[in-house]
């Protein structure tokens, strides 16, 4: 008898067939319990191995074992004349059917269900819950609307021998873009969209640079090595695949060396892309040299680094670094400006004093003014804090210095357009963030204060696309704004995800009393905080004491929101309405009215003799 015969024969194709398609239903259905169960990835994966490792041991048990009525024997035991072999063929024919018919209900489920398939709002919310952005596949620009004076500017891999110096790569990288930003006619990929391809060089060049619409990259790499190090770089067109330039520089490690080889680098681009970018005579490449101390520009990077990417947990260690930093070379102006930035934002992450960290900012920034009066990041941090003090005549002058500065610093212009949007200029508003967005489009706060402007405007179709894309980019902050304007329009499911989002430690009596608050009207913030108080035996809510659950306190989690939003719990509700009318006209003559005075009225607000005003008052729904 034939190999082939004597494997159909001893039923090998069957159990083949029969395990190839229950293995690939059973990795289908554990795969949907372990997303349910929000298992780790390692779990699948060892599923899936386990199943590919056991495939040929259970061939060659189907080859040398039959099932017989008597239990298991040797095939070469079982006579021919009481083989079960092909009764054993019709069953596992039907168990592979079962299967297949599975498969098929299987895929159908996945089609059509629509816990499988979310709308974008819920799916959006629940990608942000569990800290999972969906990266979108951006492979559709046209080719065609790539300027050809663009570049990225990659960043440089860690070929250290311990791969322990990222923060070192990365920020030789970032200081050359930061050069070549500052240069006209050359479009720059910002910081914040090349970098989120680190570790994703499998994709190609060409394919990179099509999803950053740019026509160049730079890539290269870094390996430093006791005393020495070696940059590596290359200037690529991506649309050829083809290198323009590449080089390697070997140095003693200085700071000397390391700003002459990005000095190097920044002016072979502006040469190789002259002709793109206009006159090259007329187009100076200035590195400016920092600070002469080695470890005093590492701790830097390392701390620049951090801040992009910062957390409640690293915040600490941010303030650290640029501290040391300062500490060895107290000449280091951008080190100062870093620490003033910094020391800013503490507050609203931390929670801790804001008097006392803005203290600290302001003399930061001062201290880096003194060393570098050209430096825009100073100006930006103080016109930002004399902006939450409630100086906006002071905060505008000092964000336009900013400005007059570095025309592209993302951090004034963003800025100066949430201190005009608190002001009610909802027309200057929008066009600072959409020019942020244009110098920047992965700028998240721009995008999330670009839809609160289109919310209060009126705008609610593209303000809720742009939310939602923020939230599938995993940009989670102030989304209470949106939280107000779904209780507004009725959206309970959106109520509760974002409830869920915002209160995630909250027990699920607390969440029930803050949905109570969003959807009913009678159920005020007093009547909250009392229910509250009585269910967590005073226990803080996300963090927040429950006494300061007040109206006070929610108008200061977001300025724009309690003076220009038409969606508030508390203006719907006829309890609280008298209230938030007197807290709403307090603020604005308090923060508001001195600049109005100075330089006109928002549109929905007027002058009422010499010592008054009114604005528009606007409900979207009442109770």
């Amino acid at each position: 008898m034939s190999l082939f015969n004597e494997l159909k024969r001893r039923n090998v194709f069957r159990t083949a067939a029969a395990y190839l398609v229950i293995g690939w239903l059973l990795v289908q259905v554990l795969g949907l319990a372990a997303d349910s169960f929000e298992a780790p990835a390692w779990v699948m994966k060892m599923i899936i191995t386990v199943i590919m490792i056991c495939f040929l041991p259970t061939l060659l048990f189907s080859w040398a074992y039959e099932l017989t009525p008597e239990g298991l024997k040797k095939d070469s035991e079982v006579d021919d004349t009481t083989s079960n072999a092909p009764q054993m063929s019709n069953k596992l024919n039907v168990i592979t059917l079962i299967a297949v018919i599975g498969v098929i209900g299987l895929f159908f489920y996945q089609q059509y269900n629509p816990v499988i398939h979310k709308p974008m709002s819920e799916s959006a919310i629940v990608n942000t819950i569990t800290e999972t952005p969906i990266i979108e596949d951006s492979t559709a620009n046209d080719s065609n609307n790539i300027d050809d004076a663009s570049i990225a500017v990659l960043p440089f891999v860690d070929l250290s021998p311990d791969k322990n110096q990222s923060h070192f790569s990365d920020g030789i990288a970032e200081e050359i873009l930061n050069v070549l930003v500052r240069i006209d006619h050359l479009k720059v990929a910002s910081r914040t969209s090349a970098f989120g391809f680190k570790g994703q060089e499998a994709l190609g060049i060409p394919v990179i640079a099509q999803r950053l619409n740019v026509r160049h990259v730079l890539e290269g790499s870094v390996r430093k090595s006791g005393g020495t190090v070696r940059i590596t770089a290359q200037l690529i067109d991506a649309e050829t695949d083809v290198h323009l330039w590449s080089k390697t520089f070997d140095r003693e490690l200085t700071t000397e060396n390391i700003f002459a080889v990005q000095d190097e680098i920044a002016g072979v681009i502006v040469k190789e892309l002259g002709l793109m970018i206009g006159d090259q005579s007329e187009t100076q490449v200035v590195f400016k040299k920092t600070t002469k101390n080695l470890d005093a520009y590492e701790l830097y990077l390392k701390a620049q680094g951090l801040f992009h990417n910062r957390t409640f947990e690293n915040l600490p260690e941010i303030v650290t670094l640029y501290e040391q930093a300062v500490a060895i070379d107290a000449e280091f102006a951008e080190a100062w400006a870093g620490l003033s930035l910094t020391y800013s934002v503490i507050p609203s992450w931390l929670g801790f004093s804001e008097e006392e960290y803005f203290l600290k900012a302001v003399d930061a920034a001062d201290r880096a003014t003194v060393l570098d009066k050209q430096l825009a990041l100073p100006f930006a941090v103080k016109g930002k804090i004399a902006s939450e003090e409630g100086d906006m005549i002071g905060a505008i002058e000092l964000m336009d210095r900013a400005l007059a500065l570095d025309s592209k610093s993302l951090n004034a212009v963003y800025m100066r357009a949430t201190s005009l949007l608190d002001m009610g200029y909802f027309d200057q508003a929008e066009a600072g963030l959409r020019h942020c967005l244009e110098l920047d489009t992965s700028y998240g706060s721009c995008g999330r204060f670009l839809s609160f402007v289109l919310l209060y405007q009126g705008q609610t179709d593209e303000a809720n696309a742009l939310f939602e894309a923020g939230m599938r980019k995993g940009q989670g902050s102030y989304v209470s704004v949106f939280l107000n304007y779904y209780s507004a329009i009725r959206d309970s499911r959106g109520v509760s995800l974002l409830l869920l989002l915002i209160y995630q430690d909250a027990p699920p009596k607390v969440q029930d009393l803050l949905y109570r608050y969003q959807m009913e009207a009678s159920f005020d913030l007093k009547a909250l905080n009392a229910e509250v108080y009585t269910q967590t035996g005073g226990v803080t809510v996300a963090g927040e004491p429950i006494e300061k659950m007040t109206l006070e306190r929610e108008s200061q989690d977001l300025l724009s929101d309690f003076l220009w939003s038409s969606y508030l719990p508390a203006l719907r509700k006829p309890s609280m309405r008298a209230e938030y009318l007197r807290l709403r006209h307090e603020l604005n003559s308090k923060i508001n009215l001195p600049y109005w005075r100075k330089f006109g009225f928002p549109p929905q607000c007027r002058a009422v003799g010499e010592d008054d005003f009114e604005c528009d008052l606007k409900v979207y729904r009442e109770e």
